[in-house]
């Protein structure tokens, strides 16, 4: 007798989307800073969208991330690098870019909406880095 067929479970109709690496690194940051006494990322931050296009994570924020702009210069710049160490690892991803509700966040410190890099390279010497340049492999 041959054995019965069985077919694959049904996918769950109540599961939400799968969410991408971005969202989810982004998400654990927010979750971290909402328990920490001292966080860089203002208190009530949520991210509305992101994707990934040509290499950028474009991150977009409710309007509760404006407060940053009110926390200091020190501040804003931990936000970033804690934005950016979030996003280091993530294949596909070399810079972001940060809105808020689809506008510009405006800063007085730093252009969010251009996109930066997501890891400081060492400044190295032009002779360096043209040696160092032909070694590197895809």
């Amino acid at each position: 007798m041959p054995p019965p067929v069985t077919s694959p479970p049904a996918p769950n109709p109540t599961s939400t989307a799968s969410k991408t690496p971005v969202t989810d690194a982004i998400n654990r940051l927010l979750e971290e800073q909402a328990t920490t006494p001292y966080p860089v990322l203002p208190r009530g931050t949520k991210l509305l969208g992101a994707r990934v296009k040509d290499g950028v994570a474009y991150l977009d924020f409710n309007s509760a991330f404006n407060q940053l702009a009110n926390m200091g210069d020190t501040t804003e710049s931990e936000a970033q690098k804690a934005l950016r160490h979030a996003l280091q690892g993530i294949p596909g991803v070399k810079m972001m870019a940060v809105t808020v509700e689809g506008k510009p966040f405006q800063s007085q410190m730093t252009d969010w909406t251009t996109p930066f890099p997501i890891a400081d390279l060492p400044a190295q010497p032009d002779s360096q880095r043209t040696s160092e340049s032909n070694e590197v492999r895809p």
